[in-house]
């Protein structure tokens, strides 16, 4: 893809996203010609933002196969964005591989974060997990991890998962996420 068309494509994606999420912004040029990054137009509210997201929605769940005679592959997932722009703030996926009983979490934040704060999980306010992220590329950032009892368990009882990481200016951002029909899409995956 020709450079200077991608930077134009996140350029509008980040201007589009700007009204959303801040107001005036008077942050200096960062990369991609001259827009800001995602994370600093959220860095001119006061910490821990958390940026406008529509009303909950369920939780997905749906199952593929390659054919009748393999295994399904199962997942439920969230998605959280801005309502104005649909620009995302946190995709989860809940999974469980054909190959073991235990499920695995990947969850998908913008581009432009501070790497090594990695993501916080908290279920009703109360920390669950810390995870790593794990790699980022013109889409995003990425964590996984196993989900292991406590962190299941938590939500399936609890209302909302809150996911917090850093902008580039050190800053925490919230981002909640409804657990709103978490444990009965479980249930059907499981």
């Amino acid at each position: 893809m020709n450079r200077r068309l991608f930077s134009f494509g996140i350029t509008l994606a980040v201007a589009m996203a700007t009204p959303a999420l801040a107001a005036a912004d008077n942050t200096p040029a960062q990369p991609w010609g001259g827009a800001p990054a995602w994370g600093q137009q959220v860095a001119a509210q006061s910490a821990p933002t958390t940026p406008a997201a529509p009303p909950p929605a369920p939780w997905d769940a749906n199952c593929t196969g390659k054919d009748r005679s393999h295994p399904l592959d199962c997942q439920i997932e969230q998605r959280v964005v801005v309502s104005n722009s649909g620009q995302l703030l946190v995709d989860m996926t809940l999974r469980l591989p054909t190959d073991a009983n235990d499920p695995v979490m990947l969850i998908h934040t913008p581009f432009g974060l501070f790497l090594p704060a990695g993501l916080r999980l908290a279920v009703d306010g109360a920390d669950v997990a810390s995870l790593p992220l794990q790699t980022c590329d013109a889409g995003g950032c990425y964590a996984g991890s196993p989900v292991d009892a406590k962190l299941l368990n938590a939500m399936q009882h609890g209302s909302t998962l809150t996911v917090t990481f850093q902008n580039l200016e050190k800053k925490d951002i919230a981002i909640p996420v409804s657990l709103l029909g978490f444990d009965k899409a479980y249930g059907q995956i499981r």
